[in-house]
């Protein structure tokens, strides 16, 4: 199986629904050739600003940063949206190095305030060239809520991982093929009533690929792809389910007076359910399938802990 390194951040505040992730880190995570690191918190009163950095230190600095970003924002403010919570601005660097040989994209995606965010913002970004190197940095503000006794946090990173698996599940019921953690084995076709797609005129028909996933709690997201008996990529077929041409297509575009026969699509997926049942619904007759392809993406979930949620104050202490 080959793994693309996409690795795109969900970012959700200590408390979220979601089950705790399996790797635990202290304030950065790094991830290939992203490094995602919490940088500073920040309170807000009505009045005044005061932010510190990831060991708990005043940040002078940072917070003139945050005053001057929130100066221009007066209609838009972080404010805590339960009564009784203590609202704090957790500042998250993330730096991208781009690299022609890797396939890498990060991106943070700030959840609602059902999982614990109420606010971000962008605080600033910037790319940098270093001589051969290039590299992005940017950093946000992300609002989240807590107990008022609470004094560390954690917030919750979502990796997902794209993946092509290289060795195609046969087209024979039983077969099977690894897809990250998890087994897809296939059940079999199931012929379903002809439909009609673009064209009122001409009925197709159509199967339903049927199969399991047995792994892990969490089932990754699935894509299909056919190929014919040469191993060729399936895109084309007419209403009987054969693969058609691009050259027979194209005469069918010419002539859109005429029943239009062939279809660009040939499958889509319909699941995993809770369950692990995988169905997919095809418009190509499974006896033309020399092999079926598989692509998605899987979740990792990582804890990045360790977040001072108050200054140190003299003496050392919280």
């Amino acid at each position: 199986m080959m793994t693309r390194t996409w690795a795109i951040l969900s970012l959700c505040a200590l408390g979220a629904s979601q089950a705790r992730p399996p790797q635990r880190v202290d304030l950065s995570y790094k991830d290939g050739s992203t490094t995602t690191t919490v940088t500073g918190v920040c309170r807000v009163d009505s009045d005044s600003v005061s932010c510190w950095d990831a060991s708990g230190h005043p940040d002078a600095a940072l917070t003139t940063r945050v005053q001057a970003t929130l100066a221009k924002m007066k209609s838009v403010q972080p404010v805590a949206v339960h009564a009784g919570s203590k609202l704090r601005l957790v500042v998250v660097e993330t730096v991208i190095h781009y690299d022609s040989n890797r396939n890498t994209q990060q991106e943070l995606h700030p959840r609602q305030s059902r999982d614990g965010f109420v606010w971000n913002q962008m605080l600033r970004s910037e790319q940098v060239q270093d001589g051969d190197e290039r590299y992005s940095k940017s950093e946000m503000l992300f609002g989240i809520e807590v107990p008022p006794a609470q004094t560390a946090g954690s917030i919750f990173a979502r990796k997902s991982s794209d993946f092509l698996v290289t060795k195609r599940l046969e087209p024979v019921p039983g077969s099977t093929c690894q897809v990250g953690d998890w087994t897809l084995t296939l059940t079999g076709f199931k012929k379903l009533d002809d439909v009609t797609v673009n064209d009122s005129r001409v009925r197709h028909k159509v199967w339903q690929l049927q199969a399991t996933m047995t792994g892990p709690e969490q089932p990754p997201s699935l894509n299909f792809f056919v190929e014919d008996k040469a191993h060729h990529y399936i895109q084309l077929v007419d209403e009987n389910g054969k693969p058609a041409t691009q050259e027979q297509y194209a005469k069918q575009i010419a002539s859109p007076r005429d029943p239009q026969r062939i279809i660009q699509y040939s499958i889509y997926t319909e699941g995993p359910t809770t369950d692990g049942k995988v169905t997919a619904m095809m418009y190509v007759d499974p006896s033309q399938i020399g092999g079926i392809g598989v692509s998605g993406s899987q979740d990792q979930w990582i804890e990045i802990a360790g977040i001072p949620l108050e200054p140190i104050r003299e003496g050392g202490h919280s």
